[in-house]
């Protein structure tokens, strides 16, 4: 693994997963955000696809704009799929108080998860230490990370999912 965990936020909440990704990497975790660590020029779908895989987790920010944007579903349903794959909890879901656990207004995939699996209320003033348990306990060395992310690119070994 590349990443200690991947940021998953709509844009229009951006400046929340700035802060995630500032409050995570002051306790030492190398995360990967779309706006510093996805490759220009590279599809978007094949960014995201290797953000998840390299990360040992993925932090959902569940909003209402998150639920709207094609590329946070995508991250979703990609990183769902992954922990089906993986037989792994990887997928770490930080619900904000705009979005009611309802089936008739989740996306299908969307409630079941939040249905069957522990989440992580944002209006709760215990959210911070839940998710801190819920991260890997060892954090991923920086410069050691930098080096496998570019002998992984580098090499023609890695298998994508293919769309």
């Amino acid at each position: 693994m590349i990443y200690d965990a991947f940021v998953s936020c709509s844009y229009s909440d951006r400046w929340r997963g700035i802060e995630l990704v500032r409050l995570m990497e002051g306790k030492g975790y190398h995360v990967c955000y779309h706006e510093k660590d996805f490759i220009g020029g590279q599809s978007i779908a094949v960014n995201i696809v290797e953000a998840v895989t390299f990360s040992k987790r993925v932090v959902c920010l569940l909003t209402s704009n998150f639920l709207k944007s094609t590329y946070c579903m995508f991250e979703f349903q990609t990183s769902l799929h992954r922990n089906i794959e993986l037989k792994r909890k990887r997928l770490i879901v930080l619900l904000d108080e705009s979005v009611e656990v309802d089936e008739d207004v989740l996306p299908k995939d969307v409630y079941n998860f939040l249905t069957t699996h522990t989440y992580i209320e944002l209006s709760s003033n215990k959210w911070t230490h839940q998710l801190f348990y819920s991260l890997p306990l060892n954090p991923i060395q920086t410069k050691v990370s930098q080096e496998i992310r570019n002998s992984v690119i580098a090499t023609d070994d890695v298998s994508l999912i293919t769309f």
